[in-house]
């Protein structure tokens, strides 16, 4: 099995690809890692992580139900690991 990427890898990718919603994921990634390791958000807010959330949930399209569409719920678990 693959280690998963650091939240700073994720975030240089996405700088160099231009690609803003898999930034938002690194943030996101980083938010977890923060959370797990010291049991706080430093980072981020929980304000600026509902907006991020927000976000990436209106780029979502209601008909796609795709199965690597996230949902809020996959979010959650997401960020509890």
């Amino acid at each position: 099995m693959a280690r998963r990427e650091k939240p700073i890898t994720r975030m240089r990718k996405a700088v160099d690809s231009q690609d803003p919603q898999e930034y938002a994921w690194g943030l996101l990634e980083l938010s977890r890692v923060e959370l797990r390791e010291t049991g706080a958000f430093q980072t981020l807010s929980t304000t600026d992580i509902k907006n991020i959330l927000q976000a990436l949930m209106a780029k979502e399209k209601p008909e796609d139900t795709s199965s690597d569409t996230a949902t809020i719920a996959d979010i959650r678990d997401y960020l509890g690991k």
